[in-house]
């Protein structure tokens, strides 16, 4: 599909794995340069391999624990201007809404929205 986005730039937080890296590889199959970030180093030149073998753009990896105090903005000044940011980032605990305790769920809504979109977003 055509979604004339070609040579824009895209964040993609949690992009290791799972739907980060299934978002990582559509965007870059559009043309899209990306910026992978995940936690762990390995995982992210892993993903960077898989994409670079079936595309053409610029990928660029960021290890990070976007949970850490100041990573968003250590990530922000890393990353620059991008035009899509993909917030998907993990830590999202198990359970239902009923059963989950209120810290839990308090910690995975500031790592999802709270602290980190907010720096990401205001960044650019």
């Amino acid at each position: 599909m055509e979604l004339n986005i070609k040579g824009k730039t895209a964040l993609i937080t949690g992009a290791s794995r799972g739907i980060g890296f299934g978002a990582a590889r559509a965007l870059a199959a559009e043309g899209v340069n990306v910026h992978l970030t995940s936690r762990t180093a390995a995982d992210l030149e892993s993903a960077k391999k898989r994409i670079e073998a079936e595309t053409r753009v610029r990928v660029t990896c960021h290890a990070c624990d976007l949970g850490a105090q100041g990573a968003a903005e250590t990530l922000a000044a890393a990353v620059g201007d991008v035009d899509f940011l993909v917030n998907n980032a993990g830590a999202i605990p198990q359970g239902t809404v009923v059963s989950l305790d209120e810290t839990s769920w308090r910690k995975a809504w500031d790592l999802k929205v709270d602290r980190k979109s907010t720096r990401l977003n205001s960044s650019h």
